[in-house]
């Protein structure tokens, strides 16, 4: 296929054609591209490179080195030996893998992983996106009308501004990908709407579930909201002729339609999901817990001063909450140029936006506002979901729109009324003297209260110990005077700059450069001393600990506290613990309760610091400790030491499966912790159920021999059992509908046992028992998603013919 043809087909799947509109136009567009592209590459140049890399974009400390380095190792890893990786065995002592929505496995731009190295495909996905975000913005303004000046600069705003960028730092892989899907909605609601065209109901169906499949459904969800205000916007303000409400209602249900197709689209991956959610610790969330992360009022000075509460780099985060969903900031002549745009510009767009950049603050300040209760009571979903400060990313996407607006508006000198030069001169008077009396205001003292307040409002996770020693007040007053005249030189030199143009002495190309440059170098100024990086050699366990461990033929697991909660992932070790999102209701209970927390704490992080009767039962054969610690314990034995490490051996722990003769029935949760926790109940020989299992079982004193194992992978388990009388069999991994037993090849039920593990009957004598993750769900959504694939496939066939068709005839 030529370039031309190639092209023509672009044209016709996207419509963004050559004569109309001149959305697309490759000739006008490569500059822009190009500068777009390059600015990416030079911003994250320490993590790019077409070799193996081990440096990570991201912080040590952060998601991407405790979450997704671990999620994208396991999961791509599977698929390359050919196994869908429907469920995790090296977390929380089992658990399903694609349910959780994060591993991402069914992202289309996640391909990558399949090819490259784990820490290559993660940092050219980070550059990748950030450079899509930049591209579908600056796609958005040009359907607005915008020119090149002002779609760049939108572009640069909304991928560099903190609410994006920042989350580089945090390691949020899944909402860097999530983020990127919000601009091209607008463009294709907005032109599927006006056009009734179905070619763009399908592109905005794409655009939906490409932003559930990254990961992030939190954004997605926003991103939802904003569209359908959006949706409603144009309705409302619409031209309609003849029957207004049929014509409406033809809009809406056009709407819902293409969401419709998304859902369908996406299937393989929502279903199992939704069904998660039921059993895990999402099901019932407090509302203390999901307004959590909310927005303080008081972080809106980062509109102007990013490092007010610290940077994390030269001056410890003293403020609420973490800095990268606190930070609002999207530089200095983005302010004025939105200033421009909301006093020159009266169009729709420019209402829409500046209601979605107010609205998503309030939005984002949670529980610091009357409305999030509200809609935790009453609007579904928000109850599922915590940290509203999430909101702000819609704020960061108007202000780019606006300022894109704005920088438009001057480029053409639309804005040298006098009027406006009053105005305009007004409001920076106005931010320079706010800044002298916060420069006089703000003291030691000050500070000192300030810090206080926060360190004890029960919403500051930095680390109150450097924050409360003596002095620390003193260097952020420093601090915050340093940031302070840095933001009035932005503000003096933006603001010079567009008066000079405004009297014709900045012209044309030269005053665009500036422009740019001026925005570019402000967030980079403020971005790039973020842009950390860890090292990948470090995720991995010690190489002699692995190889000790995998001498063990038969399944065991490991409890290694002074370990990353995932880490053992990498090194395909089980564990107990883990680090997900979505966690296993009963499971955390279980482990909460062993571990003596609460057993109502919705868990994220889970940590094993007590070993008792109940981990034992998990199969936690050995613990991994830093060496020269000790184990004052007879049922641990020191088995292995190499200096950096020592293992001990549990001789308590249970096998990962074994018979039993006995059997209890009880129902209630704290009921069964109770008994399992009595003197009286050993695991080695009983077991509590749930229900009866009907007479099938008849109970036994009698002893039989351990099952051997003979396959175990992620979605198949394979055991030789021999019963000399009835009995069950137990599994020491998670319960989980989906899972199917098969005794001899014949189907038979899974029975809870002790809470959180699974049994199922033998009868007496010798059998194959096999434990197969096939959940039915699944199942039928990979069905639903595949007709829906190629229903839209066959739709653009079709067109695309018919179009050749009639280009051939003419």
């Amino acid at each position: 296929m030529s370039f031309l043809t190639g092209f023509k087909a672009l044209s016709f799947l996207t419509g963004f054609t050559l004569n109309r509109r001149k959305v697309f136009n490759i000739h006008e567009d490569w500059l822009p591209i190009v500068l777009l592209l390059f600015s990416v590459l030079f911003f994250l140049h320490k993590g790019l490179s077409l070799s193996p890399v081990t440096g990570v974009l991201s912080s040590q400390s952060e998601d991407t080195r405790s979450i997704f380095y671990f999620l994208r190792s396991f999961g791509f890893e599977t698929l390359r030996q050919g196994i869908i990786p429907l469920w995790n065995p090296y977390i929380f002592s089992g658990t399903p893998f694609i349910a959780t929505l994060q591993t991402a496995i069914f992202y289309p731009l996640n391909l990558p992983f399949l090819f490259l190295p784990v820490s290559t495909a993660i940092n050219w996905s980070i550059a990748f996106h950030l450079f899509l975000s930049e591209i579908f913005t600056y796609y958005l303004l040009k359907y607005y009308g915008i020119g090149r000046l002002g779609s760049i600069v939108a572009g640069i705003v909304y991928t560099f501004s903190a609410p994006q960028i920042m989350h580089v730092y945090a390691g949020h892989l899944n909402v860097l990908t999530a983020m990127v899907w919000t601009p091209p909605g607008f463009l294709f609601l907005d032109r599927f709407i006006r056009e009734e065209n179905w070619r763009y109901g399908i592109f905005l169906s794409l655009t939906i579930t490409f932003q559930f499949l990254s990961g992030q459904p939190q954004y997605l969800f926003y991103s939802m909201i904003a569209l359908s205000l959006y949706l409603l916007f144009l309705l409302i303000g619409s031209r309609i002729d003849g029957n207004r409400w049929v014509k409406i209602g033809k809009k809406g249900i056009m709407f819902f339609t293409a969401i419709f197709f998304s859902l369908a689209l996406s299937a393989a991956q929502m279903f199992p999901t939704v069904e998660m959610i039921k059993y895990s610790t999402r099901e019932t969330l407090s509302y203390e817990w999901i307004s959590m992360f909310s927005f303080p009022p008081e972080n809106l000075i980062t509109f102007l001063i990013p490092d007010f509460f610290g940077d994390m780099q030269k001056l410890h985060y003293w403020g609420k909450n973490y800095l990268w969903e606190m930070s609002v900031y999207a530089g200095i002549m983005p302010i004025l140029l939105t200033t421009a745009a909301l006093f020159f510009f009266r169009n729709r767009a420019i209402w829409f936006f500046t209601g979605t950049a107010v609205i998503s603050i309030i939005f984002a300040m949670g529980k610091y506002t009357p409305l999030l209760k509200f809609l935790y009571n009453y609007i579904p979903i928000f109850h599922l979901f915590r940290g509203n400060s999430k909101f702000i990313f819609l704020n960061a996407l108007s202000i780019a729109v606006l300022s894109g607006f704005g920088a438009d508006a001057v480029s053409k000198r639309l804005y040298m009324e006098r009027q406006f030069r009053i105005v305009f001169t007004g409001f920076f008077i106005l931010i320079i003297v706010s800044m002298f009396v916060m420069y006089a205001v703000f003291d030691d003292t000050w500070f000192r209260e300030a810090i206080n307040r926060a360190v004890y409002s029960g919403d500051f996770f930095g680390g109150a110990e450097p924050v409360m020693q003596s002095g620390f007040e003193v260097t952020a007053a420093a601090f915050f005077r340093k940031s302070v005249a840095w933001t009035m030189l932005l503000f003096i030199l933006c603001f010079t700059i567009l008066l000079l143009h405004s009297y014709k002495k900045l012209k044309g190309k030269t005053f665009s450069v500036i422009i740019i440059a001026i925005t570019i170098l402000d967030l980079f100024a403020f971005g790039m001393r973020y842009m950390a990086t860890f090292d990948s050699r470090e995720v991995y366990w010690d190489e002699d600990v692995v190889k000790f461990l995998k001498k063990d033929i038969q399944p065991f697991r490991v409890i290694a506290p002074s370990m990353d909660a995932n880490s053992g992932m990498a090194s395909r070790i089980e564990t107990l613990g883990g680090y997900e999102p979505m966690m296993l209701k009963r499971y955390s209970e279980f482990i909460n309760f062993s571990q003596g927390y609460s057993q109502d704490k919705p868990d994220l992080y889970l940590s094993i610091n007590s070993i008792n009767r109940l981990t034992d039962l998990l199969n936690a054969k050995y613990l991994v400790l830093k060496s020269g610690d000790k184990v004052n314990h007879p049922s641990f034995k020191p088995v292995f030491n190499n200096g950096r490490f020592s293992i001990f051996k549990n001789l308590n722990a249970m096998p990962r499966s074994f018979i039993v003769h006995k059997y209890k029935v009880i129902g209630d949760r704290d009921s069964v912790f109770k008994e399992m926790m009595s003197p009286e109940f050993n695991p080695a020989d009983s077991v509590i159920l749930e229900e009866d299992i009907e007479n099938i079982f008849v109970k036994s004193a009698d002893i039989s021999p351990s099952p051997i194992f003979m396959d175990y992978s992620p979605n198949h388990i394979k055991i030789e059992a021999i019963s000399n009388t009835p009995c069950l069999l137990i599994l020491g991994d998670s319960y989980y509908p989906g899972w199917r037993a098969f005794i001899d090849g014949n189907e038979t039920k899974i029975y809870r046992a002790n809470y959180v593990m699974r049994a199922v009957v033998l009868t007496k004598g010798r059998h194959t028992v096999e434990f197969i993750y096939t959940p039915l769900s699944f199942k039928i959504a990979v069905i639903i998603s595949l007709i829906t694939i190629s229903f839209i496939t066959g739709f653009f066939v079709w067109r695309w013919k018919g179009k050749s068709y009639t280009e051939g005839n003419k």
